[in-house]
């Protein structure tokens, strides 16, 4: 038999059997929801985590007296190092100006002098934007000449690494139970739909149709319902994605590629 009337015939199993095709849509349209959901909120803890982690930086505190060009040479040091990716001079009155903002002016109104001093913002490429390869790199750097003190948050550092660990495997076992209900839920669905049809299988089969036949009704039928299911299932994810974003949270929906 040609395809065009497998599909007419899926179609119209599709629209006939109401009750059989509204189960089975809720089902999978329920197991594709979970599975979004899940893959939503694994991307969204991923891309969170890389935003936190390329604000990551070492402060390079420079020593009192360190004329230009020994600061300029000590940049070239710097720059050397395997993982950093670059560094920006930070001035004495730039980094008052700054603390400035943090603290407010009024606080800072009784200084005579400005304490604080000079230093190279040392950020790292993306490979070395965690705590081990972080701590390697202050290591060296607090061994260089004209480097007072060296400074990463080490403890917010490694906080932070720890809570999106926590996070990711509490997401993935979450994930995991209810993809894995979801779909044993479905598989239910469909042995229960394929008993609604025994009658409707059996009359094709007196009539000269064979278990092929079967199988391919089922087929385009199962394709119709995945289809739509989809479709629903991504409508209904991104209707929860635009709710959620217009109560501040900042989320990105699914990439169309990874790469």
């Amino acid at each position: 038999m040609s395809l065009s009337f497998f599909l007419k015939e899926s179609v119209s199993g599709f629209f006939r059997e109401k009750g059989s095709t509204f189960t089975s849509l809720v089902s999978l349209t329920f197991f594709f929801l979970i599975f979004g959901i899940f893959l939503l909120v694994t991307y969204n803890l991923y891309t969170f985590s890389q935003k936190v982690k390329s604000r990551m930086e070492i402060d390079v505190y420079l020593q009192e007296g360190l004329s230009q060009r020994e600061t300029g040479e000590l940049k070239d040091k710097i720059i050397k190092l395997e993982g950093v990716d670059q560094a920006v001079f930070r001035s004495k009155e730039k980094a008052l100006q700054e603390l400035k903002g943090y603290l407010g002016q009024n606080i800072l109104e009784g200084l005579e002098s400005n304490p604080l001093p000079s230093s190279w913002v040392v950020k790292l490429k993306p490979a070395y934007q965690n705590l081990d390869k972080m701590e390697k790199v202050a290591t060296q750097l607090k061994k260089m000449a004209g480097v007072e003190e060296v400074d990463y948050g080490r403890f917010w550092v490694g906080k932070i690494e720890n809570v999106f660990k926590i996070s990711l495997w509490i997401n993935l076992a979450l994930g995991v139970f209810m993809v894995s209900g979801s779909l044993f839920t479905m598989m239910q669905t469909l042995r229960n739909i394929r008993r609604s049809r025994a009658e409707e299988l059996k009359l094709f089969s007196l009539l000269g149709a064979g278990s092929r036949f079967s199988r391919k009704i089922f087929l385009f039928e199962g394709i119709i319902n995945g289809t739509v299911s989809a479709f629903l299932s991504l409508l209904v994810l991104y209707l929860l994605f635009s709710l959620f974003s217009s109560f501040g949270f900042e989320l990105s929906f699914l990439p169309l590629t990874l790469s």
